[in-house]
């Protein structure tokens, strides 16, 4: 176990935040892998935020492996699930199943804007087995705004990621202003553990299209590397020193690829050339 909560009071609040948790069970022994397991069984409140939860290793055995583990005790309790990195890479080799989510049910809860992820499968359980996120959101009703791609930490040790999907897809929780180095948190703020920066987004102006003899299009890609959305413009003019501006369309973009955007020009000089 990664993590073990098994809470025998009443009518308090824990707030488990900005933790770390890596297992990789290795080949030899291939025991079951439990990252995060609750046995929360009174009617209370439990906040889980910005946590990074991570199995990894080559399975080949029978054992099956879960990154997050709920009873059916939690339906007594009010359970909020925000802004973690639920991640179980086991790879498989055996008959055992790697879960990202196993929860019995889901009762009291409020979660979403997750990153749930399973390599070999299955994604999840709830009342059986569930293939996929959309399986799991249809079943659950939960993590509507949740994703599942690979987290792609750095290694087993080092849960840091740089994975543009993560950057800035967090909601603000009032009570963690921190991340687990003590950076502050972004707003919006990154999913898991840690906040990180990425590259400036990368523009790219290509071929103007539509052209006739007083108007053209210009067209252009960004990348915003998913950091808030960047307006988007172009300079153009008789000279290299342009000197005049028109706002792109989409007139703001973020992204995690390239993407287009244009803008019609209109009442030109034939026979001119236009930088």
């Amino acid at each position: 176990y990664g993590m073990f909560q098994n809470n025998a009071s009443t009518q308090i609040t824990m707030e488990m935040s900005n933790n770390l948790i890596s297992i990789d069970g290795g080949a030899a022994t291939n025991p079951a892998i439990y990252g995060w397991y609750d046995y929360w069984n009174y009617p209370d409140f439990y906040n889980v935020y910005f946590n990074d939860i991570y199995i990894s290793g080559p399975a080949t055995t029978t054992s099956t492996t879960y990154a997050m583990y709920r009873t059916s005790a939690t339906s007594y309790s009010f359970y909020s699930l925000y802004n973690n990195i639920i991640a179980n890479k086991r790879a498989a080799g055996g008959t055992g199943k790697h879960y990202a989510m196993y929860v019995y049910n889901t009762g009291n809860s409020s979660c979403n804007n997750n990153d749930i992820y399973s390599l070999a499968g299955p994604f999840g359980y709830y009342g059986s087995d569930v293939a996929t996120l959309a399986a799991y959101q249809a079943a659950t009703g939960a993590d509507i705004n949740s994703i599942s791609v690979d987290p792609l930490f750095i290694s087993s040790t080092d849960l840091h990621t740089t994975r543009p999907d993560l950057n800035n897809t967090g909601v603000t929780i009032p009570a963690v202003t921190t991340d687990y180095a003590g950076i502050t948190r972004g707003t919006p703020p990154d999913m898991g553990a840690y906040e990180f920066t990425l590259i400036p987004p990368s523009v790219v102006t290509v071929a103007a299209t539509g052209i006739t003899s007083i108007a053209a299009t210009l067209n252009g890609t960004v990348n915003t590397n998913n950091e808030i959305a960047t307006a988007t413009a172009f300079d153009y003019g008789l000279t290299v020193a342009y000197g005049s501006v028109i706002a792109g369309v989409p007139a703001t973009v973020q992204s995690i690829s390239a993407s287009a955007f244009n803008a019609g020009l209109s009442g030109l000089t034939p026979n001119t050339l236009y930088h």
